[in-house]
């Protein structure tokens, strides 16, 4: 629909406004303001045509026109000092036509009909009294429902009073500044016609706790470290902020150094880029990330002599991204004491001693990963290990691990979760456990949904497990297939970030691993 054009008052002559005061009471006014309305600045959104000037001035980008509330407690400033900015600005503060203009005229400039004098609330308390007619209704009468204002469209699939009709919001001139008139609550123009909190375009809206947004436009914390810059903080759903961030090897010689030199900072991301030796330590009350940046799917870390690789200890919380852990003589991973852990795309493969253990209180979070060949038979070495603790689990590989009387999963008074994955021990039977186990391929007879015993193991059924690579083979596929279940919210990729089937409830092999 073409915008409505009414004439424009013309800028009068600053004393004609203000009388003799004018410059005194200006100047008090707007003193300070990143973003002018004075004569000073002929060239402010204010003194054009407001929104369509930002939006011609730079290609869509700063679409909206700001007056005084621009650079104002948590409103950034105009980026040109002209009004324009990217976000919609407060009633009050906000010129979607240019001037000195009332509701009615930003309204008819935008292409909405007059809201009134409703105020815009929170689009979870605001009430709509009209009622639509419904388009499957016996009359067959399709005609968009009659209004005066947005206010009075309740369907939100036509939320915009466009020539007097209830239409979807991209049928107003300005579809987004349409829908910020109606509710600041909900100012993007969804593709279904529908105003929503963001788009794919435009997350402005999506900050904290909620930095994503969903295909439905509604902002949602994250749970994948893909969703953010450098790592996801997936106990709260905020990204990591960019204040801290560690480079290995660039910057530092060993993850240990980089955590070292970040005292004081509550978030901190260490960004590996190739392989590395050497054990890390996190005591105490920090959130660190270790993620991998380099050119493959994992880095290698290989720790230290006598000593776990990583421990996670005291009140830590640590989110594992892309990490190799092998070749340790007395066991990979350690969290304990309340410590937390969240491991994705993670292998531990080739230790003497245990794969991982949750002990005391402890948490642990593992999805899309491996633990696999580790062990010697000789001692109590299971692929992991949870007392009095608690675990989930997820798309996960456990197999061929050897410990002295439990191969794969040990358990005591502790809260066990596992789902889609491969428990399989390096002879069967071995799985200690009393743990909800559900759409996995186990060795054993074991009660829960959908999973499935296939007796002993096969090597054959993994690329070259001799050389610690519990990729599937095409054997694997055949035997693994269609056991899990995967379900909305489940990674949508797997350890290689191959593409999973990423249908509510559709079939997939178990396991890390979905062969590309």
């Amino acid at each position: 629909m073409p915008m409505l054009m009414r004439t424009r008052r013309a800028v009068l002559p600053f004393t004609s406004w203000f009388g003799a005061a004018g410059p005194l009471f200006l100047v008090g006014l707007l003193g300070g303001l990143s973003c002018k309305t004075t004569i000073e600045n002929l060239e402010h959104c204010y003194y054009k045509s407001g929104n369509d000037t930002c939006a011609d001035r730079y290609d869509g980008e700063l679409p909206y026109c700001a007056t005084t509330c621009a650079g104002k407690g948590d409103n950034p400033g105009s980026p040109h000092d002209d009004g324009c900015v990217d976000w919609v600005p407060d009633e009050g503060c906000y010129s979607p036509c240019g001037g000195e203009n009332d509701v009615a005229d930003d309204a008819m400039c935008l292409g909405v009909a007059d809201t009134g004098s409703t105020s815009m609330t929170d689009a979870t308390t605001t009430t709509m009294t009209t009622t639509t007619i419904d388009p499957t209704s016996e009359t067959g009468d399709t005609t968009p429902p009659a209004c005066k204002s947005s206010d009075e469209c309740t369907s939100p699939d036509a939320p915009i009073c466009v020539d007097d009709e209830c239409r979807p919001c991209g049928d107003a001139a300005s579809p987004d500044a349409g829908c910020a008139l109606r509710d600041p609550a909900l100012p993007v123009c969804g593709d279904s016609g529908a105003c929503v909190q963001c788009s794919e375009d435009s997350t402005a809206q999506c900050t904290g706790t909620t930095p994503v947004c969903d295909a439905a436009g509604t902002c949602i914390g994250c749970t994948r470290h893909d969703q953010c810059a450098d790592a996801c903080a997936i106990a709260t759903g905020e990204c990591f902020p960019d204040t801290c961030i560690r480079d290995v090897p660039n910057e530092h010689p060993t993850v240990q150094a980089a955590l070292d030199g970040v005292d004081g900072e509550e978030f901190c991301v260490i960004r590996v880029r190739n392989d590395v030796t050497g054990s890390i330590v996190l005591d105490g009350a920090t959130t660190r990330a270790i993620v991998y940046f380099g050119g493959g799917s994992v880095f290698s870390l290989v720790g230290s002599a006598n000593t776990r690789t990583l421990r996670v200890l005291n009140d830590a919380v640590v989110y594992v991204d892309g990490v190799r852990f092998e070749g340790n003589d007395v066991g990979a991973i350690d969290v304990s004491l309340q410590g937390v852990l969240y491991l994705d795309r993670v292998e531990v493969v080739g230790n003497a001693g245990d794969g991982i253990r949750v002990l005391t209180g402890a948490y642990m979070q593992m999805r899309n990963s491996i633990v696999a060949g580790n062990g010697d038979g000789s001692a109590d070495t299971p692929g992991v290990q949870v007392y009095n603790a608690a675990a989930d689990i997820l798309y996960s590989t456990i197999a061929d691990n050897d410990g002295m009387d439990v191969d794969t999963l040990d358990c005591v008074g502790s809260d066990v979760t596992v789902r889609n994955s491969i428990l399989m021990g390096a002879a069967a039977q071995s799985i200690g456990c009393d743990a909800t186990i559900t759409f996995s391929a186990v060795d054993e007879n074991v009660a829960g949904t959908g999973n499935v015993d296939l007796g002993s193991l096969s090597l054959e059924w993994f690329t070259n497990a001799p050389d610690l690579n519990f990729h599937l083979s095409d054997m694997g596929v055949d035997a693994f297939a269609d056991i899990a279940r995967w379900i909305e919210g489940d990674p949508p990729g797997d350890i290689d970030d191959d593409d999973r089937v990423a249908v509510d409830g559709a079939s997939e092999p178990a396991g890390a691993d979905v062969p590309n």
